[in-house]
């Protein structure tokens, strides 16, 4: 996952850990009053991981994880009739040697438990189409599909779609309402009961 870094500053009583900053260390010795206490600002290295790029691929991974978890439930718990869910909901090792688990266990697995994935935050950051261009023209092509995805999603979110791709979500499109005589009522124009 790429990250960037930048060399943040730290105190340490009694222990230097990196590169000192002799001249933080004697402003910080100075306001504390005594010169001679064994008070370090040591430099580190920091890495960050919310660049542009692990932004759009975290958001991509949120919304797919929310669709299979959350719209899809119902089809996975039941996937009879629902054929074109067999490799989501079929178990199969993976040839990782973890056991069996579907690629739906699977992707909630990582997405819940992938260190690297938590230490991304989209909650308070709002990724705007700029930013989604500019992951698109990124030098690896795993963030630039990712951004091609996500910017997908937000032009079928918003409607803007032809004709061909219209027909062709509809027909791949999954309806389950929670009650089945409300969708057959609507449909057949009698009231609901």
């Amino acid at each position: 996952m790429k990250t960037t870094t930048a060399p943040e500053s730290f105190q340490y009583r009694g222990e230097i850990r990196g590169q000192i900053d002799w001249q933080g260390t004697v402003k910080t010795r100075a306001r504390a009053g005594r010169l001679d206490e064994p008070l370090f600002v040591c430099m580190q290295p920091e890495e960050h991981y919310n660049i542009d790029e692990n932004l759009v691929l975290k958001r991509l991974l949120t919304i797919i994880h929310e669709i299979v978890t959350d719209d899809l439930a119902y089809a996975l718990d039941n996937p009879e009739g629902y054929d074109w869910l067999n490799e989501w909901v079929m178990p199969h090792t993976g040839g990782s040697g973890r056991g069996v688990e579907s690629a739906a266990e699977m992707l909630d697995r990582i997405y819940e438990q992938n260190i690297y994935l938590q230490r991304i935050n989209v909650a308070d950051t709002d990724i705007t189409d700029r930013t989604i261009e500019s992951v698109k023209r990124s030098r690896s092509q795993f963030y630039q599909d990712a951004a091609v995805l996500l910017d997908r999603y937000r032009q079928l979110m918003n409607h803007e779609l032809d004709s061909t791709e219209a027909r062709d979500i509809l027909n791949h499109t999954l309806i389950a309402p929670a009650n089945t005589d409300t969708l057959f009522g609507t449909v057949l124009g009698v009231p609901r009961t």
